[in-house]
């Protein structure tokens, strides 16, 4: 047999299921053939195999049993796989028993093996008690949890983090990399039974968007993006620098940077405070996957003096488990501080780096566009990113732009195909017409910029420790410290690199005559996107931002506008950019969205029996004839909150046939979804909701009524002439009255929505008639997106060029929203 761990657990998973005999067996013939560490270890941790392997070890005599105690006496990994598997899995008697039998056949140890013990769980200010057995007698692995908290930098290796599952109730998993919780446990066969409790949290779930916690930390970053650059602008003589109208956007784009890595550390503070978890594992992989793992968590005080807190490798690596002494220190002190002479920058002036930036730029500088000098339409310069919630709405904007216009694309990254890749025609946009905006280094450029890159990280440095002097620092500059290299290559020089590049490529085309007539824009929160608007208005060309969203100012990381128009989605948020976003009304056009499109012959009961008819087909739903389909779609918030409006819901709807579409946030993590379950199934409605597997649009349609807590969706819903309710618990109020934007009502009692049930179930029409007349007031929901966006090109190009670009003199001194901003339960 193969005696890795790859193959031993893959035969395990085979035999799970199966005769508990022939896994008993299989795990006596494992541990029978093979002294590797990983193995023996891994097989006692398995709750599959645990109790087998306790058996096995309980009865081991290493003083009668010749053969096993000379492979001790040979190798000090056989001694701490058994040492270390039998204080896995054994009472406390029988571990001791066995580690004082290694420790007469052993009389001394190696760093190797106290390594290796200690990659099993060792505690952060716990010192061993035991020179064999280390931490482990102590380990929170031997005693039964409630709620075992893991911390990990990814959670990619599942099979290896369901290893530490075993002893709990229920586990909740946490990762430093997954922003969102994606992660899903559900299709994997894991070391538990299946229906064993797993949740995975993210940051925006335990700091929601518009809490205080969210809104302190947006203020720090952003404070401290503005102090960088203004002590950069002050010290670093010699180097063109961004100037002001220019480093506004660079600011932003520093505090976006540090903002979630800040934000993934203040949710882990908020989530280890909860007392509910009575264990709490930081979980090691490898030193390449970890990366900056430890040096991140090591900014968390209350974790180095929480006696609930554990490290342990799961790596299936050896080399990996025994490198945890370094990463043990690392943890309880911080990194190492990085070698620098004692003087600090000791090369050449920065003025001596001038000319290199200044070639690197040149050559960076796309090349002039090339227009066709006999069309006479309209010359369109568009400028876009790849972001995953725009990417729809951009392609749609090129599919429209590209049929009425010559238009061309400067692309702010390397890949512009997630975009690309959704136009409606594909020929419209040719290779010859996209213009790459890098917004990264090449390894080239790094070599070439090498002197300007340690003269940054010299100057972050100081500054860092400038402020760290008076006590700890504060979590974005504990990022900051950690990642200083990737702040000066990404966030500093890449950043210069690029808004220098599109003023250059601007007066390029100014000087050989190939200017556009417009800079189109999205999206433009995107700062190597938004900062082109500054650009074309130093060369005379007029700038429009297009948000296919529904933004409004009380979000705290939104961005204020500096484009000379603005397009948005209806008339409600014309009016919200205007009030928020630093931009006059008139200057505000409502021009619609590609997501929000519904014709002006759109039947409603037809739309509705084709969207049945295809989710029967596809998905497999059943539609009973005569009950109402409700859609509700949730909200990655706080789930106390959602908890109230989701109840509002099962309970309101209780008295009627319904059934319930449940659509989940794309930020939801999956595990979440067994919440939703089990308070209908408490609430005695499980059978009528079902989890949703096709997309918003379509779950819309499918429905007669739509519910939502705080959706963007509230609106795509009125477009379509579906009825809206919103919920909301007695006491919240949301960011932005959606209610009154689409003329739906809000209902916070479950009293109220069943009265509004009952009144649907007897007569629909009031309702549907009360939902077609938003898509009255607003026409441009009832055209497509070339006529509405076309007629604002047109618009914005005929005006006389003083008129339509804005004074410098009337544009918003920053790209950041002003506060201070008000705390929603959201």
């Amino acid at each position: 047999m193969s005696r890795s761990w790859v193959n031993v657990e893959r035969r395990v998973f085979f035999l799970h299921g199966r005769s508990g005999k022939d896994l008993d067996h299989f795990v006596d013939l494992a541990l029978s053939h093979s002294n590797d560490f990983v193995v023996w270890t891994g097989l006692a941790r398995s709750t599959l195999t645990t109790a087998r392997v306790a058996e096995v070890l309980g009865a081991l005599n290493l003083t009668k049993d010749a053969g096993l105690a000379g492979h001790v006496r040979s190798s000090h990994m056989s001694a701490a796989a058994i040492v270390g598997a039998g204080a896995l899995c054994l009472e406390s008697s029988e571990m001791e028993r066995l580690a004082r039998e290694v420790e007469a056949i052993l009389p001394w140890l190696t760093d190797g093996y106290n390594g290796a013990i200690d990659s099993l769980g060792a505690g952060l200010q716990r010192p061993p008690t035991d020179a064999y057995l280390r931490g482990l007698p102590e380990s929170g692995f031997r005693s039964k949890k409630r709620h075992r908290l893991i911390i990990a930098s990814t959670l990619r290796d599942k099979r290896a983090l369901s290893l530490l599952f075993g002893g709990s109730d229920a586990v909740t998993l946490y990762s430093l990399s997954d922003l969102y919780g994606k992660a899903d446990f559900s299709d994997e066969q894991l070391h538990c039974e299946k229906d064993f409790p797993i949740n995975v949290e993210n940051a925006r779930s335990r700091v929601t968007r518009f809490s205080e916690e969210y809104h302190a930390l947006h203020s720090e970053t952003q404070e401290l993006a503005k102090r960088v650059h203004k002590e950069l602008a002050e010290t670093g003589k010699g180097i063109d620098w961004l100037p002001t109208d220019r480093r506004i956007f660079a600011e932003m784009n520093l505090a976006d940077r540090l903002f979630f890595p800040s934000l993934t550390l203040s949710a882990l503070r908020k989530l280890i405070a909860q007392p509910e978890f009575d264990h709490v594992i930081i979980a090691l992989s490898s030193r390449n996957e970890d990366r900056d793992l430890c040096a991140m968590i090591a900014g968390l005080e209350e974790l180095k003096t929480d006696p609930r807190v554990e490290v342990v490798s799961h790596s299936t690596s050896l080399t990996e488990r025994l490198a945890i002494p370094s990463r043990l220190a690392e943890l309880r002190s911080g990194p190492p501080e990085r070698k620098r002479p004692q003087d600090g920058y000791w090369g050449p002036p920065l003025s001596a780096y001038g000319r290199q930036l200044s070639d690197v730029i040149r050559d960076a500088t796309p090349p002039i566009i090339q227009w066709t000098r006999t069309d006479e339409k309209a010359r369109v310069l568009f400028i876009g990113a790849a972001t995953s919630a725009y990417n729809d709405s951009t392609a749609a904007y090129l599919d429209a732009l590209a049929k009425r216009y010559q238009t061309r694309i400067g692309f702010a990254g390397s890949n512009p195909l997630p975009v690309l890749n959704l136009l409606a025609d594909p020929n419209a946009i040719t290779s010859s017409d996209i213009y790459r905006l890098q917004t990264t280094l090449s390894k080239s450029q790094e070599l070439r910029l090498g002197g300007l890159k340690a003269w940054l990280d010299d100057f972050l440095t100081k500054f860092i420790r400038s402020l760290s002097i008076d006590g700890h620092p504060s979590l974005a500059v504990h990022v900051m410290s950690v990642r200083t290299p990737y702040y000066v290559r990404e966030a500093l020089i890449s950043f210069l690199i690029e808004a220098h590049l599109v003023d250059r490529w601007f007066a390029n085309m100014k000087a050989a005559g190939a200017l556009p007539d417009i800079l189109v824009m999205t999206p433009y929160r995107d700062m190597f996107v938004a900062n082109a608007a500054a650009a074309a208005r130093r060369h005379g060309v007029r700038s429009v931002a297009l948000e296919p969203h529904g933004l409004n100012a009380n979000y705290c990381r939104y961005a204020m506008i500096h484009s000379d128009f603005c397009g948005v989605t209806t008339e409600a948020f014309r009016h919200e950019s205007a009030s928020g976003f630093g931009i006059p009304l008139e200057r505000c056009k409502t021009v619609g969205s590609p997501r929000l499109t519904a014709p002006l012959d759109y039947d409603l009961q037809s739309r509705t029996n084709a969207a049945r008819n295809v989710a029967r087909n596809e998905y497999g739903y059943d539609f009973k004839h005569g009950r109402t389909v409700l859609a509700f779609f949730s909200q990655p918030t706080d789930w106390g909150q959602l908890e109230k409006v989701w109840r509002i819901l099962l309970n309101g709807s209780a008295a009627q046939d319904v059934q319930i579409l449940l659509k989940t946030h794309p930020e939801e993590a999956p595990t979440r979804a067994s919440r939703y379950f089990d308070v209908a199934r408490e609430i005695g409605v499980r059978d009528k909701v079902v989890m949703w597997k096709g997309n918003a649009k379509e779950a819309i349609e499918c429905a007669d009524i739509v519910l939502v807590a705080y959706s963007a969706t509230a609106v795509e819903a009125a477009t379509l002439r579906r009825p809206v309710v919103c919920l909301a618990p007695e006491g919240v109020d949301y960011p932005l009255e959606q209610n009154r934007i689409i003329g739906a009502p809000l209902v916070r009692t479950p009293d109220e929505l069943a009265r509004i049930l009952a009144e649907f179930v007897k007569d629909p029409s009031p309702m549907q008639a009360a939902a077609a007349k938003f898509v009255s007031r607003e026409r441009q929901v009832t055209e497509d997106i070339e006529t509405s966006l076309a007629r604002l090109v047109d618009e914005i190009v005929a005006l006389p060029k003083e008129q339509a670009l804005r004074d410098p003199r009337d544009l918003p001194e920053s790209c950041f929203l002003s506060g201070p901003h008000r705390a929603f339960q959201v």
